[in-house]
């Protein structure tokens, strides 16, 4: 944990706030998936990766430019 939040915790800005909301609207508007286009809005405008074990909520952003890394589960 340490190690990912090493470099700061950034704000989300008007520009995230902005894409987000484009996000939601070309991908669907669907009910509860808020919190998934901000965090896409937030690694898009810093063209970052997003690493997760839910890639099936995140990869209707790819094409719009969102990377992903699927995180492997631990059994």
């Amino acid at each position: 944990m340490r190690a990912i939040l090493a470099g700061g915790i950034r704000p989300f800005d008007d520009e995230q706030a902005e894409l987000a909301s484009r996000l939601f609207h070309i991908t669907g508007s669907r009910r509860g998936s808020h919190a998934d286009c901000m965090i896409a809005a937030a690694a898009l405008a810093k063209r970052e990766v997003v690493a997760t074990r839910n890639l099936k909520d995140f990869q209707r952003f790819i094409p719009h430019g969102l990377m992903l890394e699927a995180i492997p589960t631990i059994d």
